[in-house]
Formats: C-alpha cells, sequence, structure tokens
C-alpha cells in the first residue's frame, strides 16, 4: 500500500485520555472524541490526510483489496458528511483500480489460470507458482468499485455535474457518466468471470471451480470460506444496489439479489445447513462459526469475521436477504459478551472467544446499531493500540466516525415533530384521528399530539413512527411498493410486511429521509406540496427537498 507522506515526528502518535475526551496530536487522522457530532476538524483533517494518498499500482499482496482499504473508510466517511471533496477521493481510487484491471490497456494483460486475458485484478506478483489465480479478492476490488457508483447515483443533486478529475481514463464527464461507466464495468466482471466460474448457476451459492485447471494453475484455494464468500458477494450486492436506483435491467438485478440472498441467508442458518453454531452463554443466545463449511472446520478468527460481519451488516441492510434483526443481534452480542473479555483492551483472537488481542477489528462497529455500548468498546481499542494510522488507518478512522455521528443522529427520546423542508409543516395525523386509515398529512404545527411522534428504535437503524394521540404507526396503505401510494395510520405489527418501519438516513444537512423498508422507496409530500392537508405518500429517491424532513424535539 501507498503510504502518505509522514515525518519522524508524525509517526510518534500521542494519545491523551483526559475527562472522557480522547485526543490524538501530531497524526494523520484525528479523532477529537467519541462522543457527540463529528467536528470539522475531523472532517478537514480527514481530508487534508486522503489528499496525500496514492491509489496503489496494482493490487499484488491485496493492495487494491483486503490490504487496500482506504476506499472503504472514504466512503463511508463520504455517507457520513455527505461532502464531495471526499467523494471525488473515492472516484480518484475507483477510476486507478479499474483502469488497471487486467484486460485493461493498463493493466498486466496477463494470462490467468483459466487461460484467458481475464477482466481481474491479479493479486499474487508475476513469477510466483500461483500467478494465475484470481478468486475473491477481485470480487472485492470490483465490490468497491460499485460500491462508489451507488455513492454517485444516490445523490441526485450531482448527477449532471462535471467531474472535477479532467476524466483522466475517459469512463465518463459528468457523475452519473462515471457511476453508469463503473457500474457496466462491475457488471462485466460479474456476468463474464465471477458467475461464470464461482457462482452456481442453479442455487446461486458461491462454490469452488470444478475445472481441473483451478486446482492446476491457481493452487486449488478455498472459495467457499464465509470471508472469501462475502467478497466474491460484494459487486453483486452494490450493482444491484445501483441497478434498483436506476431501474434497469431487471434480469441482473433479480439474479444479482439472489446471489446476495443465498449467501447471507446460508451464512446463518444453523449449522450443519449453514454457518452458525448457536448456543446460550451468560443467559444470551450467543454464536459461534467455522472458517468454511462442510470443508475446514476451525474455528473463525478474527481476521476473517471482520468481513464475515461486515457481509452480514450489509446484507441485512440491503433488505435482499430473509436476515432478521433479531438475527443480527446474536452476533452483536457475541461480540459484547463473547468475544470481548470484559475490558476494552482485552478481546479474544476467535469467535468462540479463545486467544487474545488488545483490540478488535473495526468492521465489528456496525453491531452498534443494536448494542451501543459496543461503539465506544471497539474504537477505543482501535484507538488505544494505534490503529487510526496503520495501513487501515482510513478504513477504521472512517468507521468510528461515520458511527459517532450515525449514533448522535439516531438517539431519540420523547416526542417529536416532524417536518418537511420545503413546506415547513408538519406530519400530522388528520383530524386527530385514532382510526385505522386515517390519513397522515402536512399540517401547520399547533401543538396537538396528532402532531408528534415517537420514533421507536427497532435496532440496525429501523424504526416505526408512533403517534402519541393514537399509538399507531404512519404506513404505507396496503404494502404498496408503487410510487404514489399514500400513507395513512394503523396498528403497529411486529414482523409485518415491514410498510410500517422505516430507516432513517441522516444527510449531513440537518435532514433525513425516511426509507420504507417494504418498498425501499422515500417518504415524501407529493408533487411538492405546500397546501395544507396534502397526504403523504412514497416516492423513488430523487433527493429533492419534499423528500427531506426535520426531527424536532418536542420540550
Amino acid at each position: 500500500m501507498n503510504k502518505p507522506p509522514t515525518t519522524a515526528k508524525s509517526l510518534i502518535t500521542a494519545l491523551i485520555v483526559s475527562a472522557g475526551m480522547m485526543y490524538q496530536t501530531d497524526a494523520a487522522f484525528v479523532i477529537d472524541s467519541l462522543s457527540g457530532d463529528i467536528t470539522t476538524n475531523e472532517t478537514n483533517n480527514f481530508i487534508s490526510t486522503i489528499a496525500a494518498m496514492n491509489p496503489p499500482a496494482n493490487n499484488w499482496g491485496n493492495n487494491m483489496a483486503t490490504h487496500g482499504t482506504e476506499v472503504q473508510g472514504m466512503r463511508r466517511m463520504y455517507e457520513a458528511t455527505r461532502n464531495v471533496t471526499i467523494l471525488n477521493h473515492c472516484i480518484r481510487f475507483a477510476d486507478s483500480a479499474l483502469s488497471k484491471r487486467n484486460d485493461k490497456p493498463g493493466g498486466e494483460r496477463r494470462v490467468m489460470w483459466e487461460g484467458t486475458v481475464a477482466p481481474v485484478w491479479p493479486n499474487i506478483a508475476p513469477g510466483d507458482p500461483n500467478a494465475g489465480y484470481a478468486g475473491c479478492e477481485s470480487g472485492m476490488v470490483a465490490g468497491d468499485i460499485a460500491y462508489c457508483a451507488m455513492l454517485i447515483l444516490d445523490n441526485p443533486s450531482i448527477q449532471n455535474t462535471t467531474v472535477p478529475d479532467g476524466n483522466p481514463n475517459g469512463y465518463g464527464v459528468t457523475y452519473r457518466d462515471r457511476a453508469v461507466r463503473y457500474l457496466s464495468e462491475v457488471d462485466y466482471v460479474c456476468n463474464n468471470y465471477i458467475s461464470k466460474w464461482f457462482i452456481n448457476s442453479t442455487t446461486n451459492r458461491v462454490q469452488k471451480p470444478s475445472d481441473s485447471r483451478w486446482s492446476a494453475n491457481a493452487g486449488n484455494q478455498s472459495c467457499t470460506a464465509w470471508n472469501r464468500q462475502w467478497m466474491f458477494v460484494m459487486p453483486y450486492l452494490y450493482s444491484a444496489r445501483c441497478h434498483d436506483i436506476l431501474g434497469d435491467n431487471p434480469s441482473y438485478l433479480a439474479k444479482y439479489k439472489d446471489v446476495v440472498n443465498e449467501f447471507g441467508n446460508w451464512f446463518v442458518a444453523a449449522y450443519p445447513s449453514g454457518g452458525g453454531v448457536y448456543y446460550t452463554s451468560g443467559g444470551r443466545n450467543v454464536v459461534k462459526w467455522y472458517y468454511e463449511v462442510p470443508n475446514d472446520q476451525h474455528i473463525e478468527n478474527i481476521g476473517h469475521a471482520q468481513h464475515d460481519v461486515a457481509g452480514l451488516f450489509e446484507c441485512y441492510q440491503s433488505r435482499y436477504t430473509g436476515i432478521t434483526s433479531a438475527q443480527v443481534k446474536v452476533y452483536a452480542d457475541t461480540t459484547q459478551y463473547v468475544i470481548n473479555k470484559g475490558a476494552t483492551n482485552s478481546w479474544s483472537d476467535n469467535v468462540d472467544g479463545t486467544g487474545s488481542s488488545t483490540y478488535v477489528k473495526s468492521d465489528f462497529i456496525w453491531l452498534a446499531q443494536w448494542n451501543r455500548a459496543l461503539f465506544q468498546m471497539i474504537a477505543q481499542s482501535n484507538i488505544s493500540a494505534n490503529q487510526l494510522n496503520n495501513d487501515e488507518g482510513c478504513k477504521n478512522v472512517g468507521y468510528i466516525l461515520y458511527m459517532k455521528r450515525w449514533l448522535y443522529r439516531h438517539t431519540f427520546s420523547g416526542n417529536y415533530r416532524v417536518v418537511a423542508r420545503h413546506s415547513g409543516l408538519g406530519m400530522n395525523v388528520s383530524g386527530a384521528s385514532t382510526l385505522n386509515g386515517a390519513p397522515v398529512i402536512q399540517w401547520p404545527y399547533g401543538g396537538g399530539t396528532n402532531e408528534q411522534w415517537q420514533m421507536v428504535d427497532l435496532s440496525g437503524g429501523w424504526y416505526w413512527f408512533k403517534a402519541v394521540h393514537s399509538g399507531k404507526a404512519a404506513v404505507i396503505e396496503g404494502a404498496s411498493t408503487a410510487n404514489g401510494a399514500l400513507a395513512i395510520q394503523w396498528s403497529y405489527t411486529s414482523g409485518n410486511s415491514g410498510n410500517d418501519e422505516w430507516r432513517l438516513d441522516y444527510l449531513a444537512n440537518g435532514y433525513y429521509r425516511f426509507v420504507n423498508r417494504h418498498s425501499g422507496k422515500v417518504l415524501e409530500v407529493p408533487a411538492a406540496s405546500t397546501a395544507n392537508g396534502k397526504q403523504l405518500g412514497q416516492w423513488s429517491w430523487a433527493g429533492v427537498t419534499h423528500q427531506q424532513f426535520q426531527i424536532i424535539s418536542v420540550p
């Protein structure tokens, strides 16, 4: 990995813990504290640090994959801040990676194990006996490129703007052009290499190639270890999300979503049918799992498990699998009560609580959306173990700051007004009705309890909106997935279709978008109406102000 320029002084990290505040001085990345919101200093320092980073020249030694995690930190920090300068650095790395794909003019043009100049990123240097190998690590690189495309497509306000890099590789002048090109190139990798060799065409599960050349020319490496499976699945999940946004290519979308679904459901299924060996410890439901089933049954270590847990979280968030919040909660409890040994600097090195380490990988931090105590535990362990300015420092800092903001912006207690950005009018149950089916409308705030809502936390970023006067939920009528379906109140039913559950995405501008769990569409005021009494509905995300809402505490 190419590291940013450093001085002898910057290599000495000083950690100061004072009055519950943690500071890092004379270091590349900075975390001012683990409480409150992201600070301007943290954001500016992050930007200046990544600006000095250079994309790797090749993927040898996984410099673009497991040992090239800078882009993962950048993308999470962009999601947290919506700072387009950070997105531009993601694009810089994605452009470079794509230009160095093996079959591109800037690639190695190496003949791979299956006898072609395959669309991959060779991760073993020429001259090695297994130099023809290309497996899951290429999936991870493709996944990172697809994720960058997804970030662009998720921000409609920049679609027609010129990317300020001069289009060095000819991948597209505007942000939208660039995203569409990235997506098409990742589609090509999925359909002409990964699906061809590594996805079972009948079950859509990851498999090892049956071709004898895999053994002869690629070292017969494992493919169905859980961490490797997730790397293969990454480009399918993020490309599916891109196609979902674009509303194009339904055949690709169906295939990709099923690949994600098969991996996620297989991982959480009980052993031996799946990965999870479920048991109880201290009265809690917990889980351990093996490196690979059924072939390699040594217990999973934390270095591999970081990818497994990242995959679990992303699959759950995608809504493409049957994974439930309660299932993810088991992994959160396992991390807090089995992998952790009772102190911030005391962790096991394996998922069953054996072995020892002073910290746990930052990918486990997503489980803090179920067990909030994990945030401080995991973040502090990485800081104390000097993990902010090593080869994974960008990822670690980006993850910690993302979750710091997420927790700050997703802590609700009491009653709230929900105010449409474009109109300034509040979400209201019409006529203060307590009946199922009453319209949810916008109306000037007058202090009534039918204009007040409680955000009931379902864990994992999902909530239901509870009308204070009736105790009923804001739902999409008829569990419709169509644009234009209207919002009503109805009795909340846990485990129902999900049309009464919402993901609260903070947009880093004081506003949120509310994503319906069932449809994937967002709450909006139709036609950007500013009229009193306009009934709310759902529509595909367009980034417009009538799809953005403030959440304001009621004193």
